[in-house]
């Protein structure tokens, strides 16, 4: 009877003993689930965030910046020819958006050689960089310092490729803006903002004239190489001083 007893006495302390693990176990098993959990949850937050950043960022890019296009071009000229050193990198600005890649190169092909040509798209225009040999005409144009040419009818500022962007917003920090009259409208809708402009810049002292239209009013701006030249045409006309806005660069 006593061996009888004590033997029911160890089956019970093996069976407590092993509960007594099992519970011990199972609470390291919950608290390890915990911890991942909530490093999970961590990691989740973490990630979520710079992702939904990033996206953001590169979403805004989309919007304001557009891949930058290289424009196939049969060389005009070899590298190894003595012309090719007089080679010029040049920005053009106002380019229409409708253009189209061809439209844009023979377009190109009439004021020089063509090296290279890459192009990219803003909201009605766009920017296109080229490197081309200059005709002696043009040639003497850009260093004159016209700040812009006519290209089929439109007209098309240029910068040299080597002055940065800051460089092209400084030179062209002289203008002055006016409102169009009814008058000069309904000329322009009979006739062509190329003849308007053409006739504009004959009789104007800016460097450059440009036309924007603006829901109903329509405005030309003037571009100046000082500020003298500019105060003076602001004080015998209907100009006023300051830059054009983005928006009314973009709505052109």
């Amino acid at each position: 009877m006593v061996r009888k007893g004590n033997e029911e006495k160890r089956k019970e302390q093996i069976i407590s003993q092993k509960n007594e693990q099992i519970r011990k176990i199972s609470q390291k098993i919950e608290k390890t689930s915990l911890e991942l959990k909530k490093a999970k949850t961590g990691n989740n937050k973490n990630d979520a965030q710079p992702k939904k950043g990033k996206i953001g960022k590169r979403s805004g890019k989309i919007k304001k910046w557009k891949a930058i296009i290289e424009i196939p071009v049969l060389p005009e000229i070899p590298s190894d020819d003595p012309n090719f050193n007089d080679a010029r990198d040049i920005f053009f600005y106002d380019i229409p958006k409708y253009w189209s890649e061809e439209e844009i190169r023979t377009n190109l092909m009439k004021i020089g050689k063509v090296v290279r040509i890459q192009t990219r798209g803003q909201f009605k225009y766009k920017t296109v960089k080229v490197k081309l040999v200059l005709n002696k005409n043009f040639e003497k144009t850009f260093k004159e310092g016209h700040f812009g040419i006519c290209i089929s009818k439109h007209f098309i500022r240029w910068y040299d490729a080597k002055i940065d962007l800051k460089g092209r917003q400084e030179r062209d920090r002289w203008q002055a803006v006016r409102d169009l009259t009814n008058k000069e409208m309904d000329e322009i809708k009979t006739g062509s903002i190329y003849d308007f402009t053409k006739q504009l810049q004959q009789t104007s002292r800016s460097t450059f004239i440009k036309i924007i239209k603006i829901t109903k009013n329509w405005k030309v701006i003037g571009y100046f190489k000082n500020q003298k030249e500019m105060e003076e045409v602001v004080h015998t006309r209907r100009y006023k001083l300051g830059m054009a806005s983005q928006e009314q660069e973009n709505n052109i």
